[in-house]
């Protein structure tokens, strides 16, 4: 709680690493094991089995559990998943989607654009669950 939401991304970056390769996954390290990005490129924040994908962690908003916000979703960044990081006080929940279910679902609707509002003249989206409810099309890590 008390660090930044910067300091919370990367944090939530190593902890899905860790998850991931506990499961099998292959996750790009360099040869200190610290993670790495293909090709320096900044669009992206981890390279899991090949993929080039974005991470976003949130805490529970409030009192109630599964209330998750996650904000900062970058339209123009150079990734192909988004990871989804929801923790509770007591459990993490993880979720995936394709970036072409961003473009499909988020990308360009108003109710989901951040800072810009209707004008839109930045291209940053958020996404929260409702009341607990994931969206639809969000994925399970079996589903990978």
């Amino acid at each position: 709680y008390l660090c930044s939401s910067k300091a919370k991304g990367s944090k939530g970056e190593r902890l899905i690493a860790e998850v991931l390769e506990s499961l099998d996954h292959q996750i790009l390290r360099d040869k200190s094991g610290k993670l790495r990005r293909l090709n320096g490129n900044s669009g992206h924040d981890i390279v899991v089995d090949g993929y080039t994908v974005e991470v976003k962690t949130s805490l529970t908003w409030g009192q109630d559990r599964d209330n998750f916000k996650w904000q900062q979703i970058r339209s123009l960044q150079d990734y192909e998943r988004i990871i989804f990081i929801g923790l509770n006080p007591d459990e993490m929940k993880v979720f995936w989607a394709t970036k072409r279910d961003l473009v499909n679902n988020i990308f360009d609707k108003d109710k989901y654009r951040q800072h810009g509002g209707k004008n839109g003249k930045q291209e940053l989206y958020w996404i929260s669950t409702q009341q607990g409810v994931l969206p639809s099309w969000f994925k399970t890590l079996e589903e990978w």
